[in-house]
């Protein structure tokens, strides 16, 4: 609304209704800096602003009333020109001087108009116009009845022709505000050690000068009224700037000291810069606030006790879509109302802003803005009470549209509970719904079915086509299974080409018909990619939910595991998870060697053994060792034992950490034979183990090149064993692995020779150097013919290929004799020298116990 122009208000107002409608239409003004006030027909206020009420009542005296220290409000000019608007019925204007606390006077220029209903007087408003700041008047009363005292006194010492000169001396120097003596000419006189502290002057600079050099005031004010006027006795006070400096403001004062003869007249002043200051500063930060609330980007209104706005900033205003002028005065109702975030209508009383209004408490709450002629504006808001003199008037209330930060929080509370490529829920919702409805299966002894589907060909999209195809295909076939999902259950992606599927009120029957009908759909469905067609398959596990399930961890471990069987046992089947189930647990064993494994790695809790391969010609001296790793993890075992191979090393295989294994058997051999090589000069081999994981991982090949040329001559002193289902696994590979080393001057060792079917067949292709005899035909062959014959035959093969042979598992006595008669290299068992720990190795230990005859 825009504010009145008091110099356009000289006329009645008319009144379309009622003189309480028309209160209702100043609402807006009750907090403005402009004062407004209406009385009615009998005088009595009925309306009063903050800033008017402060003019009226709250400290404020009318000089007309002064002594009796009495309000503006009832003042005899106030009260006159008020009862004269009244019976007139038309505009009357006052002009009055109210005091503030002792320095500043302001003058108020006073505007009473008539309000008029049907012609008849109803009522009257008050607008106060131009306020000028004047004189403090109560202040300079006792400062003009002193001086009046003064001049008396001094002329009484004029007269009886005492010592004028000594007494103004003491008057100056004795008096509590700073003063100066001025002749007729404005030239000073005398000027007390106050007047010298105001100015920053002394009295021997200031004498003779004119006070124009120091002080403008004559300028100001146009010279001294009390010379021009020919007064005896006057005030001139007014604002005025010490011209030393300019941050100094003061109230001047003066008298006229003689009657007769060359007139002289004292000056006194007030430094009131602070308070000129603090009403600066309090006029910026009235600007500022006002700034702040037109730039702020959050709605703000004002609403007093019947829910009008009495202020609306300019966000607020274009978020409602009004003009900020056009919602003042109307009611809060007619313009929006209140919803929860599902947009249903709140009850009044349960909103917070009528809480605020009624108990006086500030809230705060989230809530949707149902704006009648816009969009709902769901906001975050905060209502607080107004309150003028303890008693509260409205209250004030902040809001911010938090559309956009909502629509993205829903955003991303999809995106951490779906999956991105295909929209199905992710891992983590999904085990969160698991969680639930095993919480339900418990307490209302119902069942349902976990289960989990893995792709069988995935990987070959993936490495045909490229990523891009293999994400199609994800998304092709998410369509498809969502399309034959029953109504109800819940379909998951758990992470690469793995889905969850939680089935509700199934017995066991049903969630393996319907896991199983769920591979058959994806065995059915083809994939088409630039003209290349592939059909894929699953293999599926499943768990159930009843009332003895404990947590979503274990049941899906089980599933996975379920799953994990089905696709050992040939992929495109299903298999169900049951708690006795052998499978199941062997692999839950390996998956708990897997987490002791990486401790392991990470704890160095690895040992290294050796054993002695002996030669036959050897007769007290071995040359030839063999590094074995063992596993030593006490807290998991009652005692200190430690852990073969044979317990962990199938699940590093299976879980590919065999290559890690290896590095690390590999290092510390390497750094042992750099340590002992000097001392050991009659060791000439030393055998380390390589897992097929191992054999042809570029990493690994780079670890050892490394080695090697950090240590040139330990090479010649190793001779790295690989197995031979390693080595047919893929031949190239293995090859090519074998080929590098050897450059290097290591030697190979094929171990386990004769498990194969074609072991022959390949042999004469690998670059070997030895043939370790697979020891299942060593350990019998002196009580089995065909172990025997095995044994035999494998020798004279790499007798013929230039290959020796190691055999190994030699338990006994007669199995030495028949493999020296046999014509075996080398022998390796516990009945030669059963395999000790690293790190008590001595040349001793290579002298032998068991002589070969």
């Amino acid at each position: 609304m825009k504010l009145p122009d008091l110099n356009a208000l000289n006329s009645p107002i008319h009144l379309t209704g009622s003189l309480d409608d028309y209160l209702d239409t100043l609402t807006p003004f009750l907090q403005h800096s402009y004062s407004i006030a209406v009385f009615d027909k009998s005088g009595t206020r009925c309306f009063v602003n903050a800033s008017s009420l402060y003019l009226l009542e709250d400290g404020s005296d009318s000089l007309d009333a002064f002594y009796a220290k009495q309000p503006l409000q009832q003042a005899k000019t106030f009260r006159g020109a008020l009862a004269a608007c009244m019976n007139s019925g038309q505009c009357q204007s006052a002009r009055l001087c109210v005091y503030f606390d002792r320095h500043i006077n302001v003058e108020l220029n006073l505007q009473f108009q008539p309000l008029l209903s049907d012609d008849k007087v109803v009522g009257c408003q008050l607008s106060v116009g131009e306020e000028t700041f004047s004189y403090n008047r109560h202040h300079l009363a006792r400062l003009q009845h002193t001086l009046e005292s003064y001049r008396v006194h001094l002329n009484r010492v004029t007269h009886d022709k005492l010592k004028a000169d000594s007494f103004v001396q003491a008057l100056l120097k004795n008096a509590p505000f700073p003063m100066m003596l001025l002749n007729q000419h404005r030239q000073v006189m005398q000027i007390n050690e106050a007047c010298e502290h105001l100015f920053g002057l002394v009295s021997r600079q200031a004498m003779a000068e004119s006070c124009e050099l120091f002080l403008d005031c004559y300028q100001t004010h146009h010279g001294c009224p009390l010379l021009e006027q020919h007064k005896e006795v006057n005030l001139e006070a007014g604002l005025c700037l010490a011209n030393q400096s300019q941050d100094t403001h003061i109230l001047r004062s003066a008298v006229l000291l003689t009657e007769k003869g060359e007139p002289i007249i004292l000056e006194a002043f007030i430094d009131i810069s602070d308070r000129y200051r603090a009403e600066q500063d309090l006029k910026h930060a009235n600007a500022r606030n006002r700034l702040l609330l037109e730039s702020t980007s959050d709605g703000i209104f004002g609403l007093d006790l019947e829910t009008r706005f009495t202020f609306v900033n300019r966000s607020a205003a274009e978020m409602f879509g009004y003009n900020a002028n056009a919602l003042l005065g109307r009611r809060m109702h007619e313009v929006m109302h209140y919803a929860d975030e599902d947009g249903r209508p709140q009850k009044k009383e349960d909103l917070a802003i009528y809480q605020t209004l009624k108990f006086g408490k500030k809230c705060s709450t989230d809530a949707v803005f149902s704006v009648y002629e816009g969009q709902p504006i769901p906001v975050q808001y905060s209502s607080s009470p107004v309150f003028d003199n303890g008693v509260l008037t409205g209250a004030v209330i902040v809001f911010r549209n938090v559309a956009e930060s909502r629509a993205l929080n829903k955003k991303m509370e999809y995106m951490a509970t779906h999956d991105s490529l295909t929209g199905l829920l992710n891992r983590n919702e999904f085990e969160r719904l698991v969680n639930a409805q095993i919480t339900l299966c418990r307490a209302e002894h119902q069942s349902a079915a976990l289960s989990y589907i893995d792709l069988d060909q995935f990987k070959l999209v993936n490495d045909t086509c490229g990523h891009a195809a293999g994400d199609a295909l994800l998304r092709q076939l998410t369509n498809v299974l969502q399309n034959n999902m029953r109504k109800g259950d819940i379909l998951a992606r758990l992470g690469g080409d793995e889905f969850g599927i939680l089935f509700l009120n199934v017995d066991i029957n049903q969630a393996l018909a319907l896991t199983d009908a769920v591979c058959r759909i994806i065995e059915e469905f083809r994939f088409i990619w630039e003209g290349k067609s592939f059909s894929i398959k699953a293999s599926g596990g499943v768990a159930m939910i009843d009332e003895y399930v404990e947590d979503d961890s274990k049941l899906m471990s089980a599933a996975d595991s379920a799953c994990y069987i089905a696709k050992e046992r040939g992929r495109n089947m299903v298999h169900l998870y049951e708690h006795n189930d052998e499978a199941v647990t062997k692999r839950k064993s390996e998956m708990i060697w897997v987490s002791r494994l990486n401790e392991a790695l990470l704890r160095n809790q690895f040992r290294l053994y050796y054993q002695p391969i002996i030669h036959r010609g050897d007769t007290a001296q071995c040359r030839f060792i063999e590094f074995l790793v063992r596993l030593q993890q006490p807290e998991y075992s009652e005692d200190d034992n430690i852990t073969l191979p044979g317990a962990f090393i199938p699940a590093a295989e299976r879980y590919n950490l065999m290559p890690q294994v290896d590095r690390w058997v590999t290092r510390q051999a390497c750094d042992w034979i750099v340590k002992h090589n000097g001392s050991n000069p009659q060791l000439d081999l030393c055998a380390i183990n390589l897992s097929g994981h191992t054999i042809g991982n570029s990493d690994f090949a780079q670890f050892l090149e490394g080695q090697f040329r950090a240590h040139p001559n330990i090479a010649r002193h190793i001779c790295f064993e690989i197995t031979e289902t390693a080595a047919v696994a893929d031949l190239k590979r293995a090859i090519d692995f074998i080929n590098f080393i050897k450059g290097f001057g290591c030697q190979f060792a094929l171990d386990d020779f004769g498990t194969g079917m074609s072991s022959f067949s390949y042999l004469k292709n690998l670059p070997v150097d030895f043939l370790k005899i697979d020891g299942t035909f060593v350990r019998d062959m002196s009580t089995d013919r065909v172990d025997y014959a095995m044994v035999e035959a494998i020798n004279q093969v790499g007798q013929v290929m230039g290959i020796q042979t190691i055999a190994e598992y030699v338990e006994n006595a007669r199995i030495v004799d028949q493999l020296v008669m046999i014509g075996v290299d080398y022998m390796q068992g516990n009945h030669l020298a059963e395999p000790q720990p690293l790190n008590r190795f001595s040349p001793r230990s290579l002298k032998l116990t068991h002589l070969i005859h």
